[in-house]
């Protein structure tokens, strides 16, 4: 009505920051024998952002804290490119823990952290018994070996570089004669010439050169 008679104001708005939430991820135990090139996406598998599932494309991750070696040797990691955790094969036991950090890329001050935990966890080492027979008075070289034969590490046969052994009890001598004996480098039992009829018992030990403490014994028999 009166195209003169005007006023004017400004609109503000005010863009928040979506919601962003980086969860704490367990991937409970893990061989570290055998290790696992992947255990799951700690991003996509439940952080989240504006409540809905993230996409690796949507933040920038960063990994504020890695886990810590054992004995010098090789750790779980984080890809921070695409959220997948992972164990090298031959990862010492024991718990790891890594701490991450996810950005919004639209708000990279819009931030959450979350931390990764992992048990990893020896093979099984399993020493097994042995009975051997052999002709005492002329001896026999190689009458089969304690560790190749029926020793498993991992469900597998034993490989002599991966492990030490030691004896825990030596064959008991007959009137000073010569006794069978153990190799504990490559597992061997021998039978020298001369040695008296009888029932000889070594009991050894096999461990684990990775895991020190993860071990077992057995007893080899010879007649």
């Amino acid at each position: 009505l009166n195209p003169t008679n005007c006023d004017t104001a400004t609109v503000t708005v005010t863009i928040g920051a979506s919601l962003i939430v980086a969860t704490d991820d367990n991937y409970g135990t893990v061989n570290g024998y055998t290790g696992n090139t992947n255990l799951g996406n700690a991003i996509t598998a439940n952080d989240s952002l504006a409540l809905a599932p993230l996409t690796v494309s949507l933040v920038t991750t960063t990994v504020l804290s890695p886990a810590t070696p054992i004995n010098g040797g090789p750790i779980p990691s984080l890809n921070t490119t695409t959220g997948i955790v992972s164990t090298p094969a031959g990862t010492p036991a024991g718990m790891y823990m890594i701490d991450y950090e996810i950005c919004e890329i639209a708000n990279l001050s819009n931030c959450d952290t979350a931390t990764i935990t992992l048990d990893v966890i020896p093979p099984v080492i399993l020493a097994v018994d042995d009975n051997y027979t052999g002709d005492g008075r002329l001896g026999v070289p190689n009458l089969g070996n304690a560790f190749l034969e029926n020793d498993k590490l991992n469900g597998g046969t034993v490989d002599t570089l991966k492990i030490s052994a030691n004896i825990l009890s030596s064959a008991t001598p007959i009137n000073g004669a010569p006794v069978p004996l153990l190799d504990t480098i490559t597992g061997v039992v021998s039978l020298p010439p001369g040695t008296p009829e009888g029932v000889y018992t070594i009991e050894y030990r096999i461990c684990e050169d990775l895991n020190p403490g993860n071990c077992d014994t057995a007893i080899v028999t010879v007649t």
